[in-house]
């Protein structure tokens, strides 16, 4: 249990440092490499590292540089959409996941054309 609080708690605190600075979101998804594990703890079973990775996607993509480039490589539209799609996911991972998908979804943003 105490692995899976540092890393919502990890993955928190990367989605704050980057949440306003334009320059620490292209580090984090470019030269530190960190998208795949972001990715990957989308699907996390546990919410609350599904949660910080959500406010990861999130911060990153208020970049529009990293918007177009890393998080539409990695796919985190869709799994953030299948996040919002089930019933059983925990309220604030909904919420936070739909916060996400609001800066994906910009009227600028290539995932609006991506189809279901």
């Amino acid at each position: 249990m105490l692995i899976k609080q540092c890393l919502k708690a990890a993955l928190c605190a990367i989605a704050s440092l980057a949440l306003h600075d334009d320059n620490i979101r292209n580090d984090i998804a470019g030269t530190l490499g960190l998208l795949p594990p972001i990715t990957i703890c989308l699907q996390h079973p546990y919410p609350g590292v599904r949660y910080g990775a959500c406010q990861c996607v999130r911060a990153l993509s208020r970049s529009i540089r990293v918007l177009r480039t890393t998080l539409l490589d990695a796919g985190v539209g869709l799994l953030m959409c299948e996040i919002v799609e089930n019933r059983d996911e925990d309220r604030r991972v909904t919420n936070i996941a739909l916060a996400g998908l609001c800066n994906l979804l910009n009227d600028f943003s290539p995932l609006r054309k991506v189809s279901r």
